[in-house]
């Protein structure tokens, strides 16, 4: 997935290896039925595909909403996403 960094990450280090760990998602979806919050919701904003597009959002206009807050938050880092992920996505 293509991020353009929004002005305020484009020269950080920090936003440079955001954009290559959000860019490394293809999306297939392998994700979904290891995610314990996704399977408890069923809403795509509380998968990890869901959450690279809402990082992906935030990287490029430099701003998170209240939803988006919600929705990261909700992650368990319980990392069971990464072990389904054809791509290696961490």
């Amino acid at each position: 997935m293509h991020v353009e960094l929004h002005p305020i990450f484009a020269d950080t280090t920090e936003g440079k290896t955001a954009r290559g760990l959000a860019g490394a998602c293809v999306h297939c979806g392998f994700c979904l039925e290891t995610c314990p919050t996704y399977l408890d919701s069923r809403d795509e904003r509380d998968s990890p595909r869901g959450r690279i597009y809402l990082i992906k959002q935030l990287l490029e206009t430099g701003a998170a909403s209240g939803q988006t807050h919600k929705h990261l938050d909700r992650c368990l880092t319980c990392r069971s996403c990464e072990t389904t992920c054809p791509s290696g996505m961490q």
